[in-house]
Parts: C-alpha cells; structure tokens; sequence
C-alpha cells in the first residue's frame, strides 16, 4: 500500500496547535476567510470562535485606534446618491471606510456578528438599512448598541419576526420595520421603550392584538401599523398610556374589531390624524366625542362596513379638520352638519359609497369654497329654498337636541 500523503489541510488538522492555525487564517482578510471553514472540522472550530474574530478584525478592519467606530450607519441603496448628477441633492450619509464590511455583517456567524457590533458598532445611534434584500434574521448582536436612537429597516427582505433584543435598546426613540416581511405578533417587551416617540411598522405581516404593556410607552407621538393582519380590539387602556403626547395613529389595512375606545378623544387630545379605515370596525364613524380633538386635521374611517350612525355635529368643532373619510359605510345616513361651512381648512371629504346620507349641501358651505366642489362631484345639490322646510325636519329627525337646546 502507498504511503499516505499529506496535504495542507490534513497537516493544519492533525500537527498545528490551535492557536497556530487561528494565527496564519488571521492574516486573510475578513471577507475572505470564512470560504475556508469547509477545509475540514478543526480549521471550523478555529474560525467560528469569538476570539478568532476579534483577532481578525482588529489586524484587517481596525489596526489602530484611528479609525473611530461611526455613529450613524447607512446600508442599502442611498437614492439620493444615485440622483446627486441629475438633481440637486445630495446623501445625509458620508460613507465609513468599513461599510462594504458592514454589509457581509448579516451573513456572518455568530461570533463575528458580536465581534463586529463590539469593535465597529459599539458608539452607533443611527441604524439604517433601506432599498436592500438582506434576506436573513435581524443579528441578535445589534443588541449590543445601546446607543441606538434611531433604528431603520426599510424594504428589506427579513426573515422571522420583531426579534426581543430590541427591547434593550432602551435609549431608543424612534422604530421603524417597514415593508420587510416581519411575522409574528407584537413582542409585549417594546413597552421597556419608555423613550420611544416614533414606532412606524407598516407592511409586515404581523398578526394578534397590541399588547396591553404598551401603556408605558408614554412619549409615543406617531404610531403606525398600518398594513398587517393586526386583530381584536383597539384597547382602550393603551391608548390611555399614550394620553396627551400622541400626534399621529394609523392602524389601518387590519383586522380590528369592536368599537373606537372613548380614550382615543378623552386622553389623546393632542391627535393630528387618525386613520383606521378598511378594519372590521363597529359603531359611529363620527362618535360625538370628536368635538375635544381640537387639533385634528384628518379622520378616517372608510371601508369599515358595519360602522354608521350620523356625523355627528361635534365635527364642525374641530376647525383645524383638512380632510374626512367616510366612504364605503353604508349605514352612515342622515344630512351633512349644519355648520359644515365653518371647516374653512376641510378640502377633503371621501362619501362614496354612502347611500343613506342625504344629499344635501348645508347653506353655510359657500359656493366658491374647495369643500363645495368636492361636495358637487360627489352629486350633492346645493342648499336651496325650496328645500328648506325638508332640511329642517331632517335636522330634528337626526339631531332633536340641535334645535330644541336640551342635553342628550
């Protein structure tokens, strides 16, 4: 029988020290290095610790202290970049030198995603991947920077669901997960982001109801979780948590059901838009608390079919109102406020799809105002005289404490 012979992973395997073969795979650079762990299973074990990754990483990405971790990063395709010599415009970001490592970040082991977060990312506040198919996980090892304000994952191809390290970033302000493919339900843990003042997880495809911890997030202003399959009822207490800071809620393209909390205008009076149209909604569409919202610019609940009820006159008290969606109710009926006319800022009003409201333009909405025309294509006649009799029977019928001066 012929003598053995000895190549050089076989030599690396059975005579080299550990520590020898960690030594000479060191001196490949990092992008490189991990093609060879299928060598055979000891030059693996070499490479898959943690110590071998710092080691590698401080010789080829961080040979000195000159090179400061940077405390924003940018991933993916920065648009206004690529239109910078045909427009004016130019990218926030400056480019790191170690950011083409960054991106082979999400495709490493283990070991060199904690060593890469401890030496790289260690001093980052701004995390943004956008425009980029990543097609794995959220690393774990992001937990590490818990000096995190801002996390952005924007039209990315994610795997899993809303990982709980997030929740220890407890600096963190604002959370956006959008159109990333997210499952799951709600991790309840985000309610530990007592700082958070912007959560945005549009287009995902998360599921179960919004957890009842996150009353503690009380500096929310913008909530957006608009596009899921989201279920159950809005709770009413959550939105108690939120009370006076929340400007923005947009919980629309779900699966709610039940009727909108009386919290969401007895304690979050600071609202600006609240859209929850195209749920499985019940009850008013104009519930007669709207009137406290003083602030809000746009409501909508269109595409809730088993909402109704009339619009409420408590609507024409809320004078910053820009637009109102209220298409696809069938069961709304009765006539338009009879002090319509005093939302001179309204320019919006979706009514399609409403065949119960009476077609009837109230006196006060003038006839070279943006409101009448909308008013007009939507096939709504004028306020005439010879209808004045019919529209004040109807506002008796509709509203008998209008006219009558007594309280419901």
């Amino acid at each position: 029988m012929p003598p053995r012979t000895s190549t050089p992973a076989n030599y690396l395997q059975t005579r080299l020290p550990s520590e020898m073969v960690a030594l000479i795979f060191s001196y490949v650079a990092p992008t490189a290095v991990l093609k060879h762990v299928r060598l055979c299973r000891r030059i693996r074990s070499c490479l898959s610790t943690r110590h071998f990754a710092l080691q590698s990483l401080r010789r080829h990405a961080f040979p000195s202290a000159l090179t400061a971790p940077p405390k924003t990063l940018f991933l993916g395709i920065d648009l206004a970049a690529l239109l910078a010599p045909f427009v004016a415009l130019r990218s926030a970001h400056v480019p790191h030198p170690h950011d083409s490592l960054a991106r082979l970040w999400f495709r490493m082991p283990a070991a060199f995603q904690e060593a890469f977060a401890e030496l790289y990312l260690c001093d980052l506040s701004v995390f943004h991947a956008q425009n980029w198919a990543i097609g794995t996980a959220i690393p774990e090892a992001l937990g590490r920077c818990v000096n995190l304000t801002r996390l952005v994952f924007a039209k990315n191809n994610l795997k899993g669901g809303i990982p709980a390290f997030v929740s220890q970033l407890l600096n963190l302000r604002a959370l956006f997960l959008v159109h990333c493919g997210l499952v799951g339900e709600l991790p309840a843990s985000l309610g530990q982001l007592t700082l958070l003042e912007e959560l945005v997880l549009v287009g995902n495809q998360l599921t179960g109801a919004i957890p009842v911890e996150w009353e503690t997030m009380a500096r929310l202003r913008v909530v957006n979780l608009e596009g899921n399959a989201l279920s159950e009822c809005i709770p009413g207490r959550v939105l108690a948590g939120w009370h006076n800071t929340l400007q923005v809620l947009n919980v629309s393209k779900n699966r709610f059901s039940g009727i909108l909390p009386h919290e969401l205008w007895r304690h979050c009076t600071s609202l600006e838009q609240v859209h929850v149209d195209e749920n499985n909604l019940e009850g008013d569409a104009v519930p007669a608390g709207i009137g406290k919202l003083t602030r809000l610019q746009k409501w909508d609940c269109s595409g809730n079919i088993r909402m109704g009820g009339v619009i409420a006159d408590e609507l024409c008290v809320c004078l910053m109102l820009r637009e109102v969606g209220l298409a696809q109710i069938e069961r709304l009926r009765g006539p338009l406020p009879v002090r319509l006319g005093d939302l001179g800022s309204l320019i919006e009003m979706k009514l399609e799809g409403t065949p119960g409201l009476v077609r009837l333009i109230p006196a006060t909405v003038g006839r070279e105002s943006t409101l009448h025309a909308v008013l007009t294509r939507l096939y709504f006649p004028h306020y005439t005289s010879h209808c004045q009799y019919h529209h004040k029977h109807l506002q008796n019928e509709f509203y008998p404490t209008l006219h009558s001066g007594k309280k419901a």
